[in-house]
């Protein structure tokens, strides 16, 4: 097969293109990908570049792992493609399916993440006709999304995703994003926005419009003379998480501009990774310092995976002007519920509602990509569609209260 093989740390001079690398085989519970594109992201670069050091040596070339990298080696961690052989163990009807790879090869839980391989890095990645992973980690797609828009997932949106569960961002939150022009920085506009987040974008010269476009309530630029105030002037307010993945010389600068309690998570440091700060500013405003890198199985099974059948707004495309309320149909990766709880409140001839959620009772959330109907409240009592033609399930009961009746009790959905 042809492929691009990495023969030592160095620039893009270390990658060779061979004519000749032998087949791959698919082993035991593993399947094999004819590869349709696969991204390069900036933790290619630096795995190529030896960049991540070592814990007794910041300038040492190692791996991300912080380890050396067995060459030669094939990169490519951000693969799409189809299932053209399986090995033992695996159903011969994976075969012809269409796939997206989770290049995080672990086992185990979250403990287990912070030491994972990585496709491209410990093993054999996709800059190759052909690449081999173990079953569960190639996630069949059925999205109208192209092979190289698929393939800027992986690892950006994961990543991101991670980041803004980590730092547990709420609905209404200010959210500063750095780098935002990026992979990384580009998925935690959108997801941001999807969680009901108020995004303020940290950009370079020019890219300030595509911040906005993606959903960006503000932009700002990483060259303002003082960046704190000049995110003070477009936010309007304190921020309540900094998502980072630039660090160097910002990361004093953006402690700054979190308020009381705030929290800081970081997944990159693309501007340097030695940094220094005034630690006074850290325990006197009681900030979290958040670490964060890849993404779980779990979190790839569910809300990304959401994301990828939803087509647009896993593009990018369709989101809701910044400032507006999600519209049906718009936001599938998140803030379903909150999507069913803004939709009845504003059928409800403006009255005021106080919510709440219980989980376990089955619920459909409004805004049927169909026929964008939501749900109705007669006599009291809020009815949500239950199949109709909608497209996610959400399971909750939904409480509310109107205070225009004192003393009224609390009806459940049925």
């Amino acid at each position: 097969m042809h492929a691009y093989v990495l023969t030592g740390f160095g620039g893009p001079e270390t990658l060779e293109y061979r004519r000749d690398v032998p087949d791959l085989v698919a082993g035991t519970g593993e399947v094999r990908i004819r590869v349709a594109a696969a991204a390069l992201n900036n933790t290619d670069i630096w795995t190529r570049e030896g960049a991540y050091g070592t814990e007794t040596d910041a300038g040492a070339r190692a791996g991300w792992r912080r380890e050396p990298v067995d060459f030669p080696r094939i990169q490519g961690a951000d693969v799409v493609g189809r299932i053209d052989q399986v090995g033992e163990g695996v159903p011969s009807s994976r075969v012809g399916e269409r796939v997206i790879v989770d290049p995080m090869l672990y086992s185990g839980g979250e403990y287990d993440l912070v030491r994972t391989a990585y496709l491209g890095s410990e093993r054999d990645g996709g800059f190759a006709e052909l690449v081999t992973v173990p079953e569960e980690n190639a996630h069949a797609v059925d999205t109208p999304l192209g092979d190289a828009e698929l393939a800027t997932f992986p690892t950006a949106y994961a990543t991101a995703q991670r980041m803004l569960n980590r730092a547990a961002v709420r609905v209404g939150e200010t959210v500063l994003v750095t780098g935002a022009s990026g992979g990384v920085g580009s998925a935690l506009i959108q997801l941001g926005r999807a969680r009901g987040a108020r995004v303020v974008a940290v950009v370079g010269a020019g890219k300030g419009r595509r911040a906005r476009e993606l959903g960006a309530e503000a932009v700002v630029s990483r060259h303002a003379e003082d960046l704190a105030k000049a995110v003070a002037a477009a936010s309007g307010r304190p921020v309540d998480v900094v998502a980072d993945v630039v660090a160097g010389s910002l990361f004093s600068a953006l402690l700054t501009v979190l308020g009381p309690l705030g929290r800081y998570v970081v997944a990159g440091a693309i501007d340097g990774p030695i940094v220094e700060t005034d630690l006074r500013s850290l325990y006197l405003e009681q900030i979290q310092l958040i670490g964060s890198s890849f993404g779980t199985r779990r979190l790839r099974r569910g809300r990304p995976g959401r994301l990828l059948r939803g087509g647009q707004a896993a593009a990018g495309r369709d989101l809701p002007a910044a400032g507006a309320p999600p519209g049906p149909g718009r936001i599938p990766a998140q803030g379903v519920l909150r999507q069913a709880r803004r939709a009845a409140v504003l059928r409800g001839a403006g009255k005021r509602r106080r919510w709440r959620y219980r989980r376990r009772l089955t619920a459909a959330p409004p805004g049927c990509g169909k026929c964008a109907k939501v749900g109705r409240r007669t006599s009291g009592r809020l009815r949500l569609p239950r199949t109709h033609c909608l497209i996610y399930i959400v399971k909750a009961v939904v409480v509310f209260t109107d205070p225009s009746k004192r003393g009224a009790a609390q009806h459940r959905q049925k």
